[in-house]
């Protein structure tokens, strides 16, 4: 005897060109401020928290490459990336994960871009530009650039 067959939800064929949802942006706000507290605060930040920013940083990268939002968001991108990378350095070093003030400022401001860009990009696009920022990553990886399973500032 077969199994019955799961109901499924009906699927809204124009949900993919609206934003994203405002509890999954709410949620993503929630990830980027507690890494971010994290990293202000915490006397060991974890790295999860680092790679969340991590992932905020490719993620707007992508959207800038990929043509859907302006490419004077460079000037905001760039003081964020290298703040990330001033951040590992540290780490690596041996010292404490965290950011100092002006950095802090740079990754403030591209986590606001990102929220500006989910609420106002449709859903899909958002999902496109992470998958390019993870496959980026597969490539810093594959080429040997990064270690394999180390977090990607691209």
């Amino acid at each position: 005897m077969k199994k019955p067959r799961k109901a499924r939800a009906p699927l809204d064929p124009m949900a993919m060109f609206r934003p994203m949802p405002i509890s999954l942006q709410e949620k993503h706000e929630l990830m980027q401020l507690s890494a971010l507290q994290s990293i202000a605060t915490a006397a060991t930040p974890d790295r999860d928290d680092w790679n969340e920013l991590a992932d905020v940083c490719n993620v707007v990268e992508s959207l800038i490459v990929m043509k859907q939002i302006n490419d004077d968001h460079w000037q905001t991108l760039r003081p964020a990336v290298d703040a990330m990378k001033a951040a590992a350095r540290r780490y690596t070093a041996g010292q404490r994960l965290g950011m100092t003030g002006p950095e802090l400022e740079a990754m403030r401001a591209i986590c606001l871009l990102y929220r500006e860009c989910c609420a106002r990009l449709s859903h899909m696009t958002i999902h496109r530009a992470t998958l390019h920022a993870d496959k980026e990553a597969k490539k810093a990886w594959q080429s040997g650039r990064v270690a394999r399973g180390e977090a990607v500032v691209l």
